[in-house]
C-alpha cells in the first residue's frame, strides 16, 4: 500500500511537470484547454482530501482543514517521536501511534523532511527537547 501511495504521488508530480511545460498557450500565455483540465481536477481533488462539501465554496474552510490537518499529523505523531521510536516507514507509524494508514503515510513524509534538517543540525529544537521530557514523564 505505501509503496504504491508513493509510486503515484511520484506519477502525479511527473505529470504535474509535463503539464506545467505545456499548459501555456504560446500565444498571449493563456493556459490551454488541457491546462484548465488539469486545474479543475486537483481542485476537485482537494475537495476530496479535505471533505469540503459545503456551498459555496468556502476558501476559509478549506485553510482551516488544512491547517487542521497539519497540528492533527504533528501533535498526534511528532516526528521527534516518530525519530524516538525508530519507525522507518508509515506502517511503522501506523502500528506504533495507532493513526489511520492516510494519516500515517503525512506523518511519513512529515518525518522524512524533519529527519534532513536534523542530520544537518544534529541537535533538537527547543521544543522537541521538552516534547521529548513529556514524554519521558508518560512513558
Amino acid at each position: 500500500m505505501e509503496e504504491l501511495f508513493h509510486r503515484c504521488l511520484k506519477q502525479r508530480r511527473e505529470i504535474i511537470n509535463i503539464l506545467m511545460g505545456t499548459m501555456m498557450s504560446k500565444s498571449y500565455w493563456k493556459l490551454t484547454d488541457e491546462g484548465y483540465e488539469f486545474i479543475k481536477g486537483e481542485v476537485i481533488y482537494i475537495f476530496e482530501k479535505y471533505n469540503i462539501e459545503c456551498i459555496p465554496i468556502s476558501g476559509f474552510e478549506i485553510a482551516s482543514k488544512m491547517k487542521a490537518n497539519f497540528f492533527a499529523k504533528y501533535a498526534i505523531a511528532p516526528p521527534v517521536l516518530i525519530h524516538k521510536n525508530g519507525a522507518e516507514r508509515a506502517q511503522d507509524i501506523y502500528e506504533v501511534f495507532d493513526i489511520s494508514f492516510e494519516a500515517a503515510v503525512y506523518a511519513y513524509e512529515y518525518y522524512c523532511s524533519w529527519k534532513a534538517r536534523y542530520e544537518r543540525v544534529n541537535r533538537f529544537t527547543v521544543y522537541e527537547e521538552k516534547l521529548l521530557a513529556l514524554y519521558k514523564k508518560w512513558a
